[in-house]
């Protein structure tokens, strides 16, 4: 059974957090930054960017998340392709050639064992230029 678990992209702060419970009643999340001696903090969930971990790790043992960007070698040269939740499932998403992996014009399952994670959408945005 795969670890059900989130990690969030606060707009306001622009911090990679820690989400620690998730209240959909309300709309809410408890958010934390991974200090011990910092408290969480709540936030409602349409002011953060919610990443669901795919319950697989890269090649170094790194949580793949959605939204992630990752290296893909299956062979030269290395591609690069972000994380997306597709069909039912979390995939590759890139193009050809890899000049613009916006579009999400091609999708390929996961192989963990050839890739490593070198960002996210959300802090580094110019991966996927």
């Amino acid at each position: 059974m795969r670890e059900i678990k989130f990690r969030a992209w606060d707009e306001e702060t622009k911090q990679l957090l820690i989400v620690n419970s998730l209240t959909l009643d309300f709309g809410l999340c408890d958010l934390w930054n991974g200090k011990p001696e910092d408290e969480g903090v709540a936030k409602k969930l349409s002011d953060v960017n919610l990443m669901q971990y795919t319950g697989l790790k890269d090649k170094n043992g790194v949580e793949i998340y959605d939204g992630d960007v990752i290296t893909y070698q299956e062979g030269p040269p290395k591609m690069r392709a972000k994380v997306v939740w597709k069909n039912g499932g979390f995939v590759f998403a890139y193009e050809d050639g890899i000049e613009n992996i916006t579009s999400e014009s091609w999708y390929a399952p996961m192989d963990v064992e050839i890739t490593e994670v070198i960002g996210n959408i959300y802090q580094n945005p110019e991966l996927l230029t």
